[in-house]
Order: C-alpha cells, then structure tokens, then sequence
C-alpha cells in the first residue's frame, strides 16, 4: 500500500489563493468596467476601484505602495502614481460614504456639478470636457435622471441631440453635495498652504495634459 505523502510540520498552509492586484478598469469580481476619471486613468477610472468596497480599494493600495520607485536614465525616482492611486482611492470610498443618502455614487457628483455650472451642456461636449469615454458619461447621466436630479431636453437646433439641465432635486442637492466635498478636501489640506496646494493642483494638471496627450497619439482616446 502507498504511503501517503505527510506535509512537515510548522505553519499550516493556507488553501487561500495569493490575491492578484487590480489592474485600471477591473472590478473586484474580475468583471471589466468603463469606469474611469480621466482618459483611461482608473479614473481613476477612473477607485475605491468602482464597484470594489473599501476592502478591494485598500487591498489595491498595499500592491500600489510595493511599486515604489521608477528606473529613469539619470538613475531612480520615487513614482507619483502610487500617491495619485492612492489618493484616489481613498478618496473615492470617502465621497461615496459622504454623498450615499442623496444616492449619487463617486463616479456620478463630477457630472452633476458640471451640468450645474453648465446647464444646456450636450453630453458629447461633458464626456469630452471632463476627459471620460462615452459610455460611462452615457450611465452617469441615466444614473443621475434616474434619481430625478438630472433631465435631458431636446435641443432647438438639433433634435437628435439633447442638451442636459437639472430638476428642482437637482438645485436641492447640489450645494448639499458642494458642502460635503469641501469638508473632504479640507481634510486633505490639513497642513499644505495655499501657495503649495496650488503649486500642486498646476504640475497635476501638467502631469495630466502630457498623458493625455500620449494617450491620444496612441489613438487610445
């Protein structure tokens, strides 16, 4: 008879999987997304990872954080891209916490307040504005009328185009909506001056227009 085969003794082994990192665009359940905030950036993505939870946008965090440095010519640099995930994440589970009683998720309040300081906007022209693809613009707004904030009215000009406003739920919400996402930032102000916060919002929008521009040379827009 076959001896069977006895595994040594010490720490039990786990029947666990090592968990893989999420990868822009996934979603906890492996399933793909067109969730993404600027131009193919997780957005983010475009968070929280979209339909993550906390525990799958932290768990992305820990395999950001282990990509620490970046090989560069002249030697190594520290990578921005680990805090901008980073940040991004958190920040995500944050407003979707904030803003869970007025239903909007933390992928739909930037539509909102652009439509608001917009209205009559097209939704070709706030997908291109705000630097996200079509689709995930097209479910954002349907989310939106779906919860009576936003409507879509034909425009005189061209019928088949629909120019976006907001309901009278809409006005009610969105400084209650403004009020919370301050708080947020004011949170991740502690400790930077104004002069440094606005230093900092320049060379993001720089960092922002180079991969922008990368990607549309790809043809990736």
């Amino acid at each position: 008879m076959r001896e069977q085969r006895k595994e040594p003794r010490g720490e039990p082994r786990s029947t666990q999987e090592e968990e893989l990192p999420l990868v822009d665009g996934q979603t906890c359940d492996d399933s793909p997304t067109d969730h993404v905030a600027a131009e193919g950036t997780p957005p983010i993505s475009q968070g929280m990872v979209a339909g993550c939870g906390e525990a799958g946008a932290l768990k992305a965090d820990k395999r950001s954080f282990e990509l620490s440095t970046c090989i560069s010519s002249g030697g190594t640099y520290e990578s921005a891209n680990k805090y901008v995930s980073a940040i991004y994440r958190h920040l995500q589970i944050a407003i979707a916490d904030e803003l869970a009683e007025y239903k909007i998720g933390s992928g739909q309040y930037i539509f909102l307040l652009t439509i608001a300081e917009r209205e009559g906007i097209t939704q070709k022209v706030l997908s291109e504005e705000l630097l996200i693809d079509k689709t995930t613009t097209a479910k954002a707004i349907s989310k939106l009328e779906a919860e009576g904030y936003v409507k879509r009215i034909a425009s005189p000009e061209d019928q088949r185009c629909n120019q976006l406003y907001l309901t009278e739920d809409g006005y009610k919400v969105v400084p209650k909506v403004k009020e919370r996402l301050r708080k947020l930032m004011s949170i991740g102000r502690q400790g930077i001056s104004d002069e440094e916060y606005n230093l900092l919002i320049n060379l993001l929008k720089r960092v922002l227009t180079n991969v922008h521009a990368m990607v549309m040379n790809r043809g990736g827009a």
